[in-house]
């Protein structure tokens, strides 16, 4: 048991760290989301870009783990979205609980904290599950959430949602969904390394260098921001 809180204590401490900051004042509340965007865009996209050109994705994903990981996912939204429904929430706010209700955050916090404690092999697993959780969980949710007409202004949560108004349809809201999808940051990192891999080529030192520096950058990082988000959300009125 010790020797677990041992492990894990840098990593609740930088989440302390990022709190205390923001708490402080050392690090402004308006800069937490720039944090984000470095985090998200720059640091875990490195990280992702180089694994995969080194072939680690490929380690350790499989179909049926793919499987597995979408039938929960699917049925854990599910539940989210039928309490959202008897609570009398909006199709749109019942979308966002069934998305927060299953959504693990993988990318910005499970990749790098996990390779970092089981090492760059632990990130095929992890990278698969993440195309579930981008391209079948958030675009089905966002999907829903947009294929149907929000409630008019002054109508309630408990009231339909069902007012007359501009209705693009399920099948074109889930393409919109998935189009948005396609161009999440992480997803296109791995693309490219994935078709680095496959056409058997090499980074370049200088830009392998510069990718590893930012992926080592990627866990502490994401863990500062964890400690500011929470911070900030206790500041606000």
């Amino acid at each position: 048991m010790l020797d677990v809180l041992a492990l894990m204590a840098p990593f609740f401490g930088l989440v302390a760290l990022g709190w205390i900051a923001a708490r402080r004042g050392l690090l402004p509340v308006d800069g937490i989301g720039g944090l984000m965007t470095f985090v998200l865009y720059f640091a875990l996209s490195a990280l992702l870009l180089r694994l995969s050109a080194q072939g680690r994705l490929q380690a350790g994903a499989s179909a049926t783990l793919l499987l597995v990981y979408a039938a929960a996912s699917l049925a854990v939204m599910a539940l989210g979205l039928w309490w959202a429904r008897r609570a009398g929430l909006s199709r749109r706010n019942g979308a966002l609980v069934a998305l927060v209700t299953a959504f693990p955050n993988t990318g910005f916090l499970g990749l790098p904290l996990l390779t970092s404690l089981l090492g760059p092999d632990a990130a095929g697993p992890v990278a698969a599950t993440l195309l579930i959780d981008v391209l079948v969980s958030c675009s089905l949710a966002m999907a829903w959430a947009h294929s149907h007409p929000h409630p008019h202004p002054g109508t309630s949560a408990g009231e339909p949602d069902d007012l007359p108004a501009h209705d693009p349809g399920p099948l074109a809201a889930l393409l919109s969904s998935l189009k948005g999808a396609l161009r999440n940051p992480l997803l296109l990192a791995m693309a490219i390394g994935l078709a680095v891999s496959a056409l058997g080529l090499s980074l370049a030192k200088p830009v392998d260098d510069v990718l590893r520096l930012l992926g080592q950058a990627s866990t502490p990082a994401a863990l500062v921001t964890l400690g500011a988000i929470v911070a900030r959300s206790q500041m606000r009125p």
